[in-house]
C-alpha cells in the first residue's frame, strides 16, 4: 500500500484504494508493512474463534494436632492433596489472518523454502471449493 501511495502522489490513499477496489482477486505475499498487512486483514475479515480455556489448581495440606500421648507419640494429623481441574469455551470475534502473519507465517522462497512462496489470494464474490471461504492460502513455485 505505501508504495501506491509513493507513486500516486497527492491524495495518494484515496485514489489507491479506489484502483485496489476494482481488483476482483487479490494477492498478498509476506512482508512487513503494516499498512498493507491490516489492509489484507481487513478484506479477509474476521470470525469466530473458539477457545478452550483449561484451568487446573494442585494443592498439598498439612493438618496439624493429633494427641501427645497417641500411641505414635506423633503430632501429626495427617496431609492431603487436592486437584481441581475447570474447562471454559471462550468466543472471540478476530481477524482470520492477523496481520502479523503475513511478516512470519508466509514462505519467501530460494533454496531455504525449496523455491516455494506462498500467498493468500482473495477472491471478490467468490469461494475456493478447498476452504468454502473467499480468501485461500496458495503455494507458488519459482522454479
Amino acid at each position: 500500500m505505501p508504495t501506491y501511495y509513493a507513486r500516486l502522489g497527492r491524495d495518494a490513499e484515496h485514489r489507491a484504494d479506489a484502483i485496489l477496489s476494482k481488483f476482483g482477486t487479490r494477492i498478498f505475499h509476506a512482508n512487513t508493512s503494516r499498512e498493507t498487512n491490516e489492509a489484507a486483514s481487513e478484506i479477509i475479515g474476521r470470525e469466530h474463534q473458539e477457545e478452550i480455556v483449561l484451568t487446573t489448581s494442585d494443592a498439598n495440606e498439612r493438618r496439624g494436632g493429633g494427641h501427645r500421648h497417641d500411641e505414635a507419640g506423633s503430632y501429626d494429623g495427617g496431609s492431603g492433596r487436592s486437584q481441581s481441574e475447570s474447562r471454559a469455551r471462550q468466543y472471540r470475534y478476530e481477524y482470520a489472518i492477523p496481520p502479523d502473519a503475513f511478516a512470519w507465517r508466509l514462505r519467501t522462497g530460494g533454496p531455504k523454502n525449496k523455491f516455494k512462496v506462498d500467498a493468500i489470494v482473495i477472491r471478490n464474490g467468490a469461494t475456493w471449493k478447498a476452504t468454502g471461504k473467499h480468501w485461500i492460502q496458495a503455494e507458488f513455485s519459482q522454479q
